[in-house]
């Protein structure tokens, strides 16, 4: 089973640079989204509220939003993928 990475870092940190780079030379890792998806953005251009939700109800699968925290080891009790394939980059 491939990798599973999550980046997190606060804004202007190149999160989006590395989210490419990682993408471009390693196909065998996935990356898990740390933003909203397009069609959200476009409904709810500069809503907090939207995108916290958001990230509440799909953090199983992603981890949470790219500028929170890394998660507890609690919350990662729950999530969608093994320890041993989980890796993160701040």
């Amino acid at each position: 089973m491939p990798s599973v990475l999550k980046i997190y870092g606060e804004r202007n940190t190149g999160t989006n640079y590395l989210s490419q780079l990682v993408a471009l030379n390693l196909p065998q890792v996935r990356l898990l989204p740390g933003v909203v998806p397009r069609w959200l953005q476009l409904f709810f251009p500069r809503a907090e509220a939207p995108r916290d939700l958001y990230f509440q109800w799909t953090f199983k699968r992603n981890l949470g939003w790219k500028h929170a925290m890394a998660p507890t080891a609690e919350q990662l009790a729950h999530v969608a993928y093994s320890p041993q394939d989980l890796y993160f980059v701040t």
